[in-house]
């Protein structure tokens, strides 16, 4: 069982790795495709750029966290909100907006700079397989007021 779990650490560890290395090209290719999101271009240009940006910076945001590059996932999750406001403008990007996405490119620069919290693994033994799922309604709505209670029970202290 010790030699299992060594060996998925060593497998976690090196995707973790080859991450945090494919991590500069993913930015280089962002800000490739962020070019004109920096710049004075039509509507319709800037609008195709910031989808592309909007999808990359969904995966980065996903893909950061799940590495262990919390700051990368969030400052990619805010510059996603940025990118869907942008698509729902149809007038040319400001100034003010090219800075904010500029600004956030950045901060993307320097959140990658962070060094990433460690894969974890549990360490400890497993708590079983997880219940079977409920077959009918009577058994759903049972099985949902049991944990409403447990959930409210916690808060009350009871």
């Amino acid at each position: 069982m010790r030699e299992t779990q060594a060996e998925l650490r060593r497998q976690l560890e090196a995707r973790w790795a080859d991450y945090a290395a494919k991590l500069t090209d993913k930015l280089d290719d962002m800000d490739r495709a962020a070019r004109p999101l920096r710049e004075d271009v039509p509507a319709d240009q800037a609008h195709k750029a910031a989808e592309a940006v909007r999808g990359m910076s969904h995966r980065l945001a996903g893909s950061g966290a799940t590495f262990g590059f919390a700051a990368l996932g969030r400052v990619a999750s805010d510059l996603e909100t940025l990118c869907v406001a942008i698509l729902k403008d149809d007038s040319r990007l400001s100034s003010e907006r090219r800075d904010e996405v500029d600004g956030l490119l950045e901060d993307l620069r320097r959140a990658a700079d962070v060094p990433p919290d460690p894969p974890l693994m549990a360490s400890g033994p497993s708590f079983g397989p997880a219940p079977a799922p409920a077959d009918d309604e009577e058994e759903k709505r049972l099985s949902w007021s049991r944990m409403t209670d447990r959930w409210r029970a916690s808060w009350s202290g009871t």
